[in-house]
């Protein structure tokens, strides 16, 4: 399967300092970078992403300032495509049968309780902060959750100061492509991949299709939370789009 990550919105209603998008948000009205809308999103989509092929993450910032959020979750789950959310659980999105929300119990609502919209939650087991408590609370609340290392992300030279713990396993192979769309429009591929700041939605340009890296931390964090009954289910169901049964 082919993995796009699109980042809907790149602004959000938290600083946190781990933050791997940190140097990338914007003010959510910032002209030029959040310029993405459904209409161009489903065109192109249409266009060069078939459902049957292709899996979807959809990231940010907080995909919950989006102001299509509703109707980009909707019109993903009505053409047959599946995958994630990533969230921080703190703005609403609605829940669909294909896409399951990740919301990260992020250490600034840690004091408030977990978030408010999810349907599994990410803890980081981060040791500035009480992360065991947090899991505790999941499991006395029958919540579901996965718990990772912690990462520090970039300093000030967005420089990866400590890996995720894990990350140097490699991929499982169910991931074979992977590229990404920006709030501004631009198809790119990872941080080695960039260069090609003209190919964007709005122009019609193809996806950037390329293989990830095998340690990819990208991909290996869709992986983490992409199941394998997921994976048995929509694979039958590509096999039957793919094949015209559906």
């Amino acid at each position: 399967m082919y993995l796009l990550t699109i980042y809907p919105i790149q602004s959000c209603n938290l600083r946190c300092e781990q933050c791997p998008m940190k140097k990338w948000l914007y003010p959510v009205d910032k002209p030029g970078y959040n310029d993405l809308t459904n209409e161009r999103i489903f065109h192109w989509l249409d266009t060069y992403c078939p459902p049957y092929q292709w899996l979807i993450e959809i990231s940010g910032g907080e995909p919950g300032l989006y102001p299509g959020i509703d109707g980009l979750v909707k019109g993903l789950n009505e053409r047959g495509y599946s995958g994630l959310i990533k969230t921080n659980g703190m703005k609403p999105i609605p829940p669909t049968n294909n896409f399951r929300r990740i919301a990260a119990w992020h250490k600034q609502c840690g004091k408030d309780g977990p978030p408010d919209y999810f349907d599994e939650i990410l803890i980081l087991r981060n040791p500035e902060d009480c992360w065991e408590d947090k899991k505790q609370y999941c499991i006395d609340h029958h919540m579901k959750y996965t718990e990772v290392g912690y990462r520090y992300f970039q300093d000030n030279d967005g420089k990866v100061q400590k890996p995720l713990e894990g990350d140097s396993s490699l991929l499982s192979g169910f991931i074979t492509h992977w590229t990404v769309v920006y709030s501004s429009g631009q198809i790119t591929g990872c941080y080695h991949n960039s260069g090609i700041k003209d190919n964007k939605i709005q122009t019609m340009h193809r996806p950037y299709i390329k293989r990830p890296c095998k340690t990819c931390v990208n991909v290996k964090g869709f992986e983490l939370f992409y199941t394998e009954e997921q994976k048995r289910e929509v694979l039958n169901r590509s096999f039957a789009m793919k094949n015209h049964l559906i």
